[in-house]
């Protein structure tokens, strides 16, 4: 069964800026554990801190790329823009050289600022409020022993809220991998229950960095549950599969173009938004990826938030998605290749020689008559540079010279104590 018409065309959660009324004290829900975020700092002198929206924005045109390039394989796609931008900015943070101009380019980092403009989104973003809950966690996962810089490490806790804390991926990896899972699951309310496998750490692991982003949101308008039945919903190949299709007739935001149509569906409070992109039916969602860009989309979202609400029977699927992915293919493809080379440079991070080995992301997504929940969990594994072979010949040998041409052994002998040319 495939939503993929549906789930990889529209649905976008957008943080609007409408303020919140009042609210009452939160209902009991499900609550993922958030870390403490980062509390607002003078920053050094000469720090400019790009405006959250600033960040957000660069985030947008990132998130589109690596939609473009993960929805060329057939599929649902769901990915989380700001929990991916957010787990490599603790990267980066640690990163030198051409490897940290390729990390800003490709995912569209402001120019300075970095580290203080994800700072600063980090605090707008999370909502803990009757009926919603936005939350946020970074973490470092540290080989015990091995040593991070300070200075790398109190940025990460200034800017990005996220503590170091040491596992074992050489001597118990199985351990070391159930521990960052725990963290996954406590952070997306069991949500993502194993971004690590087994076989995602080694013996050179020395770093794994991991955001999460959780999301729960009811409707502004629920639909009945009584309204809910098995409605036909096309695929793209042309056939139909009957899904259990939700309904409701009431006021929505709508805009209508030659391709496509878009409404938007308010969560509570009304600073959460769902948009829902649906393509004509002889339009088909490969001509509207073609044409979708940061540009265009915002232009659509600034299109439908300006627009009248309007009289509408909706219908829409009920949806529960997962998906992973490794992202090293479309990370490179939009240039961010130094980073995942032994010629990587995050002297920043530690003395040793580190390089990016992979970036797994994973979601989770909940479409019903109540709301919505979301999900995602990234992790950044960073694996020390080998060492080459050692052979020092510090201690007693025997050597010999050879003629390979013919084998004759020329001279043979042992050195006990060596003597020091010219003494």
């Amino acid at each position: 069964m495939s939503f993929r018409s549906l789930i990889a065309a529209g649905m976008l959660l957008l943080v609007s800026c409408a303020a919140p009324e009042p609210e009452a004290e939160p209902e009991a829900q499900p609550k993922a554990v958030e870390q403490a975020l980062p509390k607002a700092q003078p920053e050094p002198p000469g720090t400019a801190a790009p405006a959250p929206a600033d960040v957000a924005a660069g985030q947008a045109e990132f998130g589109i790329d690596i939609y473009r390039r993960l929805a060329a394989e057939p599929g649902n796609v769901f990915l989380s823009p700001a929990s991916i931008s957010m787990a490599l900015g603790m990267v980066h943070s640690g990163a030198e050289g051409q490897t940290a101009a390729e990390m800003a380019a490709a995912l569209r980092y402001p120019q300075a600022g970095v580290d203080e403009g994800m700072a600063a989104l980090l605090r707008s973003l999370p909502i803990d409020s009757e009926g919603r809950r936005v939350s946020i966690a970074n973490a470092l996962w540290v080989q015990q022993s091995f040593q991070l810089r300070p200075d790398y490490l109190e940025r990460i806790r200034r800017h990005y809220g996220g503590g170091a804390r040491q596992v074992d991926f050489v001597g118990a990896p199985a351990e070391a991998v159930a521990t960052v899972n725990r963290w996954a699951e406590e952070q997306t309310a069991g949500r993502i229950k194993a971004i690590l496998k087994r076989d995602n750490v080694s013996e050179r692991t020395r770093l794994v960095l991991t955001n999460a982003v959780y999301f729960k949101a009811d409707w502004l308008s629920p639909f009945e549950a009584v309204q809910t039945r098995p409605r036909p919903f096309r695929r793209l190949d042309g056939t139909s599969v009957a899904v259990p299709m939700m309904r409701q007739r009431g006021m929505f935001r709508l805009i209508e173009t030659p391709s496509f149509e878009a409404v938007e569906m308010p969560y509570k409070g009304e600073e959460l938004s769902m948009l829902l992109f649906l393509p004509r039916a002889g339009e088909g969602l490969k001509a509207f990826e073609q044409r979708l860009d940061a540009q265009a989309l915002r232009g659509w979202i600034d299109q439908l938030r300006s627009s009248e609400r309007r009289d509408l029977e909706l219908v829409v699927p009920k949806v529960e998605v997962e998906t992973r992915a490794s992202l090293v293919p479309q990370l490179q493809a939009l240039g961010m290749r130094r980073a995942f080379t032994e010629l990587a440079e995050l002297q920043g991070m530690a003395d040793a020689r580190l390089f990016l080995s992979d970036v797994i992301h994973q979601t989770y997504l909940r479409i019903d008559e109540k709301g919505t929940e979301a999900a995602a969990v990234t992790a950044g594994m960073a694996e020390i540079v080998s060492m080459p072979r050692q052979f020092h010949a510090d201690r007693p040998f025997f050597f010999a010279i050879r003629d390979n041409r013919t084998g004759t052994l020329l001279f043979i002998g042992r050195i006990e104590e060596p003597a020091t040319p010219g003494n």
